[in-house]
């Protein structure tokens, strides 16, 4: 019996260190991936700088009933969005610079839901916020936590729009916050398409989409720069689906995460 257990023991212990192991390799992947990206996002807002400075000035200059003035619109949001995917790329490898602070959790999630109410009304999708438990913890108020407002805020802010996005008309996205004593855990969950079993894997590589299909979307960027972010704070990101039922994104952080601990998770 007792060799029985030993044996269990070692096996438990020898699929843990593989998975470390499988996750070192994908980090160091990310790594190099992120260290290329930056490079060339670098090297693309040079000339983009150019680009958008010399567009300002034919733009301020080009009469409003002129042929094609519509255009210059059009041409406008295409560069922002040129510089909205290389600024994902720069951040695949950039350091943080945000400090931690203290915050209410609930606040910064109504925050999000007032960003993607022009998306989530356009596609008639409601998005809705279910704070689950609340709790004392030390010197920190039930609804307090310790972490990175900004960047929490921006890894909220695409799963929620991606969550908006995989939605169809009438139905709803549901933001659920649990503040436990030790732990913070935000779950975003839509009942659209859902994720197939065999790219399920794949969702948190750079450059990997299931929006490919649509124009203008799926850099397949936002959730390596999540990743990215959410282990930087010493947290961890997951996701389940049942194709055609439901798909959640979960974040779990400790709830208080120090200057020092983020600064080194994040070397």
């Amino acid at each position: 019996m007792q060799n029985e257990h030993l044996e269990q023991l070692v096996q438990e212990r020898t699929a843990r260190i593989a998975e470390l192991e499988k996750h070192r390799l994908k980090m160091e992947k990310l790594a190099a991936i992120g260290e290329l990206a930056a490079g060339v996002a670098h090297e693309i807002n040079n000339p983009l700088a150019g680009i958008r400075n010399a567009f300002t000035l034919i733009r301020r200059h080009f009469p409003k009933n002129g042929k094609h003035y519509d255009k210059l619109e059009l041409i406008d949001r295409e560069i922002e969005r040129i510089s909205g995917i290389t600024h994902q790329m720069y951040q695949l490898y950039r350091p943080s610079g945000q400090n931690v602070t203290q915050f209410s959790v609930t606040r910064l999630v109504d925050e999000v839901i007032t960003l993607t109410q022009p998306l989530s009304q356009k596609s008639r999708v409601s998005v809705l916020l279910n704070v689950e438990r609340l709790e004392q913890a030390g010197s920190l108020a039930g609804d307090e936590v310790c972490l990175r407002a900004g960047e929490l805020k921006q890894v909220l802010l695409n799963l929620v729009r991606n969550a908006i996005q995989a939605s169809s008309s009438e139905q709803n996205v549901v933001v659920s916050v649990l503040n436990e004593t030790h732990q913070l855990t935000i779950k975003v969950t839509d009942h659209g398409h859902g994720i197939s079993a065999s790219v399920i894997k794949n969702v948190f590589d750079p450059f990997f989409s299931t929006k490919t299909e649509t124009i203008g979307q799926g850099m397949g960027l936002g959730l390596s720069v999540s990743l990215r972010i959410v282990e930087a704070m010493q947290g961890t990101i997951e996701v389940n689906s049942e194709p055609g039922i439901e798909t959640e994104f979960i974040v779990r952080f400790p709830r208080g995460v120090t200057t020092e601990d983020a600064a080194g998770s994040s070397e």
